[in-house]
């Protein structure tokens, strides 16, 4: 297959899948999800990152912004936890004197706590079983969180890594 035609199917087939992102999209989702309005202009930014491949100008900013808002949707408390816990990280780092030392460590272990109660609420609200004590099921739900997270990155990667290759 001629690179050209490859880099024109992978386009058109990226447009396919997110075509309805664009910014006025994405302004929606944080407004429909509560999510502050400066996260959003952020996020324009990458939203807007092209890159030039086989003579196509290819949206990777939109590809990456396509697969967050699909993960999202699917892991709505996963994110919401994760969320939380970043927001419990700023704050404590705002404390005077003692706040810029712990603030790291709180900021881990809170993304963690917070991310793992979420995948387990995710897996609740999916009618998945969550028998057992607290604690096994916070590790549990701590286990399909990286899971998630990680298959994200890699679906990300594979996505790029498609354009590049076409």
């Amino acid at each position: 297959m001629d690179i050209q035609v490859a880099v024109e199917k992978a386009a058109d087939m990226e447009d396919e899948l997110y075509q309805h992102i664009n910014i006025q999209e994405w302004n929606r989702f944080t407004a429909e999800k509560n999510i502050p309005p400066e996260f959003s202009t952020r996020i324009e930014v990458l939203l807007n990152v092209t890159k030039v491949i086989g003579g196509h100008v290819v949206n990777i900013g939109k590809l990456i912004i396509g697969h967050i808002i699909d993960f999202i949707r699917e892991n709505p408390n996963l994110a919401f936890g994760v969320a939380i816990g970043a927001v419990l990280g700023v704050l404590v780092n705002s404390i005077p004197f003692i706040g810029p030392i712990i603030a790291p460590i709180v900021t881990v272990v809170a993304v963690m706590v917070g991310g793992a109660f979420g995948a387990y609420l995710d897996k609740a609200a999916r009618g998945q079983s969550t028998q057992g004590s607290l604690l096994g099921s916070l590790i549990e739900g701590a286990i399909e969180a990286a899971k998630k997270t990680l298959k994200l990155l890699i679906e990300i990667f594979s996505a790029i890594n498609n354009y590049i290759a076409a």
